[in-house]
């Protein structure tokens, strides 16, 4: 039996949600993200406790409203096979603090990250509102999914590389196959709901050649006859039925599978620090954090980028 596709979305993607995230939540059989907690070992009600006094905390659960029907389907979850990937960021945290070769991102740690529970909820939840991101929150965010995902065999999902950190980790990235296929950009979870299950056998035949990593032409194939199931139900997809509704926006994403480094993140987070001149690259050679995978043992990642928009159907 083909193992399902699941893929590891940044709580940063969901708060858009970027059109990486949306075509995660509707190409993989389910999606993992972190949701925020305090310092230390993972704790809900501890969590749950700080968030009723951190306004932004509450906020962000407002701004992440549109995805509850999601996480009510197991189409979107906070953990995988019992475990919680939040787990690893207090641990990324510390690998900075005291990692040689990961010092130029030192200058960007928070203060206040050893401070009240309150305090460091407050400064991630404002982070993922603002969608900046700050390289001292996002980056032991990013690494620690990323961690998880390696040891869970996951797939780490990557946006269209902008930034100079993001360009610097594409050229780490390993290419083993790309295939092309509509989706949506922009509609509400309900949307996403219906077009899984709509076109759940063309999706299931996808998602099982990628989780395979079958070969580049099977791939073809399947992305092939996924598009034609979503264009014959292109009209149905595309409705309005209110006008209140979210607007349906759709685009042709391409999916490129890619080996990186585990550290993937800290490294050209690393690099990118230097090149900027924020600060001087160490010059010992990079060694593991505790409990991440050694740069031999890579991450699997999949780079969504937009390549075509048709218009929004009325």
């Amino acid at each position: 039996m083909t193992a399902p596709l699941v893929l590891g979305v940044s709580p940063y993607h969901l708060t858009g949600p970027s059109p990486a995230a949306m075509a995660a939540l509707l190409f993989a059989d389910y999606a993992v993200t972190i949701v925020p907690t305090p310092p230390g070992e993972p704790d809900r009600n501890r969590a749950r406790r700080a968030a009723e006094t951190v306004p932004r905390f509450v906020e962000l659960v407002d701004r992440w409203r549109w995805s509850v029907p999601l996480w009510l389907e197991g189409v979107l979850r906070a953990d995988h096979a019992g475990e919680d990937p939040s787990q690893h960021v207090h641990e990324m945290v510390r690998a900075i603090e005291t990692r040689d070769d990961l010092e130029p991102l030192r200058r960007f740690l928070h203060p206040d990250r050893d401070a009240d529970d309150r305090v460091w909820l407050d400064a991630v939840a404002s982070d993922l509102l603002r969608g900046g991101p700050d390289p001292g929150l996002a980056v032991p965010v990013t690494a620690a999914l990323d961690v998880f995902c390696a040891e869970s065999s996951l797939t780490a999902v990557r946006c269209d590389p902008t930034s100079v950190a993001e360009r610097a980790e594409a050229k780490l990235a390993d290419r083993i196959a790309r295939v092309a296929a509509p989706g949506f950009i922009e509609c509400s979870a309900e949307r996403l709901l219906e077009a899984r299950d709509l076109l759940a056998p063309e999706l299931g035949a996808l998602r099982a050649g990628l989780a395979a990593s079958a070969p580049q032409a099977d791939l073809r194939a399947a992305a092939d006859a996924y598009a034609r199931a979503f264009e014959a139900h292109r009209e149905r997809l595309h409705r309005v039925e209110d006008e209140a509704d979210p607007r349906v926006r759709s685009a042709i994403f391409s999916l490129e599978f890619a080996r990186l480094p585990a550290d993937a993140a800290l490294q050209s987070s690393v690099l990118a620090a230097v090149a900027t001149g924020a600060a001087r690259a160490s010059r010992r050679p990079p060694e593991p954090p505790n409990g991440t995978p050694a740069p031999g043992a890579p991450l699997s990642a999949v780079f969504v980028r937009v390549v075509g928009r048709p218009a929004a159907v009325a």
